[in-house]
């Protein structure tokens, strides 16, 4: 099933699935080409949940969030999210997904709608972490395609697991590495730090049997929705990452 990430809340057939418990959060790369690599965040369930569709019933082990514009309406610039909601039979990738970075939950008993309620802003906890994050236009202007537009999915993803982490559902770090069908990655011990592998681009190799990071790419700034949004910045430090929300009360403020 794929839907609207705003129709996903209140679509009959997903109320048991976002009850929920969540195993595993996945950033999982598939195939945009090696210089617009396209994110999307997988939850893996702790438990499958059975869904009627196309006269069969699915077993359902994950759900899938992140950008995708070219099944989302757009009849003018900046007019719809892009973000959306999709049921999955298989917990790791598929034929074009490239690589699954795994993290295990902090949070052994969050559910999938304990998840959408950080994103979007309902989890209130922490009052500088409210606003919505799932508005979002992944239509920017890149400048290593030449100024051309194209799709930015990985600027949001980052948002989201800034986010997460500093709720607590998530570390920085992940736990492992997968690529689907059994496809070699090189390099074969790649660093599992978020913003080292959010960076990097992904090609299929000719023999279609191994999957190669290549050069860094920077993420490229999408546009959210909401006014009050306030952009994570990362810093790297010799011993740690620290986040922080340059804009928050008029100074840049560490929010974890």
């Amino acid at each position: 099933m794929f839907c609207r990430i705003q129709d996903a809340y209140t679509h009959p057939d997903l109320r048991e699935l976002l009850q929920q418990t969540v195993a595993n959060i996945v950033v999982e790369f598939t195939d945009g080409g090696p210089d617009m690599p396209h994110a999307e965040l997988r939850l893996i369930l702790a438990e499958g949940v059975k869904l009627t569709g196309d006269d069969r019933i699915k077993t359902i082990i994950a759900c899938s969030i992140g950008s995708n514009p070219h099944l989302v309406p757009r009849p003018y610039f900046g007019m719809y999210s892009t973000t959306t909601f999709r049921t999955e039979e298989q917990s790791y990738g598929s034929a074009h997904s490239f690589a699954s970075f795994v993290f295990e939950p902090r949070q052994r008993k969050a559910k999938v709608r304990d998840y959408l309620s950080a994103l979007n802003g309902e989890d209130k906890r922490l009052p500088r972490h409210s606003t919505n994050l799932l508005h979002y236009d992944s239509l920017v202007r890149m400048p290593n395609l030449g100024g051309k537009f194209g799709y930015e999915s990985r600027d949001v993803i980052a948002q989201w697991v800034a986010r997460l982490k500093i709720l607590g559902f998530m570390g920085w770090k992940a736990d492992s590495v997968k690529s689907s069908y059994d496809r070699l990655l090189l390099p074969e011990n790649p660093s599992l730090e978020f913003h080292d592998f959010i960076t990097k681009g992904y090609e299929e190799l000719e023999d279609e049997t191994t999957v190669q990071m290549t050069h860094d790419i920077p993420l490229y700034r999408g546009y959210f929705f909401n006014r009050d949004f306030d952009r994570v910045i990362w810093v790297i430090t010799s011993w740690r990452v620290l986040l922080y929300q340059p804009r928050f009360n008029g100074e840049a403020s560490r929010v974890e």
